[in-house]
């Protein structure tokens, strides 16, 4: 029985068109019928469905309570005005409700990968090579000798010779022709061997015998003078030119086109991380949200505190 205001079960009994109180088995079918005439205002729901639960909570929960307002249409503006403010919010909490994951999972990556490549590489170079030797090179000789050589040579021989040659048919004579052309030399590089043009050993054979005697005095008085001129000159020369020129021109080019795909799809999911599953599981017990109890408890301050 209300005692300040007046009951939300009697807002209900009246909007069903009863005209007295129902039992306990009443209840719900009186609500539903109720729900259009108390609810007959919008106000933002994450899913329509849901909108006759939500509103079908409040009622029950508050349906043996006494208003807090002075009239019913007053208390139906302040309800509006309630669930309008605060809807947004607990919207945001009913979709976050809907997410379904595994709590044990740590990682849940997709990577799509798609790379279309194309590269066009052109190269063109030219090279040109002149090259250009000049040489001139000039060897000149010029050697001159002069002498002039005299010799004189005074020649005094007194010989006297006395022999006695006794030759028997048969016997073998052996003698030495010597000859030198240089008349600047002296004799007795001719009788020692020093100096000879030339020499030949002569062996004869005679076949006489007899016996000789031969007495005399040779004597032999005269002046050798020799003179010699030298005058040799010798002149060389030589000239060597070069030219040598090279002149070369090469050309190249070079041209690639590349094309590549890369296109692949990775999925990594499950447990990575070193936490254990029981700290996971107690963390995903602290997310779990009565989100309709949290609004039903917003809309305490429509209703009478004291009963």
């Amino acid at each position: 029985m209300s005692k300040y205001t007046t009951e939300v079960r009697f807002i209900c009994e009246t909007a069903a068109g009863l005209e007295t109180s129902q039992g306990y088995t009443s209840v719900n079918k009186i609500i539903e019928k109720a729900l259009p005439t108390v609810f007959d205002f919008t106000f933002p729901i994450f899913d329509e469905s849901y909108r006759s639960v939500l509103e079908t909570k409040i009622l029950k929960h508050y349906y043996t309570r006494e208003i807090g307002l002075e009239s019913v249409g007053l208390w139906k503006l302040k309800l509006e005005t309630k669930l309008n403010e605060i809807m947004p919010f607990y919207n945001q909490l009913y979709k976050s409700e809907l997410l379904e994951f595994n709590p044990f999972y740590d990682v849940d990556l997709t990577r799509d990968h798609k790379l279309n490549k194309t590269e066009n590489t052109k190269q063109t170079g030219t090279e040109e090579v002149d090259t250009s030797k000049n040489g001139s090179v000039t060897d000149e000789t010029n050697t001159e000798e002069n002498g002039n050589q005299n010799s004189t040579s005074d020649t005094n021989i007194n010989n006297t010779t006395g022999s006695t040659s006794e030759e028997t048919a048969g016997n073998t004579k052996t003698h030495y022709d010597k000859y030198s052309d240089t008349p600047q030399g002296s004799l007795q590089n001719v009788q020692n061997d020093t100096y000879l043009t030339n020499a030949r050993m002569i062996n004869d054979t005679d076949s006489q015998t007899g016996k000789t005697t031969v007495t005399g005095n040779d004597e032999s008085k005269g002046t050798t003078t020799s003179n010699t001129d030298t005058n040799n000159t010798v002149d060389t020369t030589r000239n060597i030119d070069t030219n040598d020129r090279e002149n070369r021109n090469t050309t190249q080019s070079a041209n690639r086109d590349l094309t590549s795909l890369d296109d692949y799809l990775e999925h990594v999911k499950g447990k990575n991380g070193g936490t254990s599953y029981s700290t996971l599981l107690n963390e995903y017990r602290q997310t779990f949200l009565n989100i309709d109890m949290q609004i039903i408890s917003e809309l305490d301050e429509l209703f009478m505190l004291l009963w």
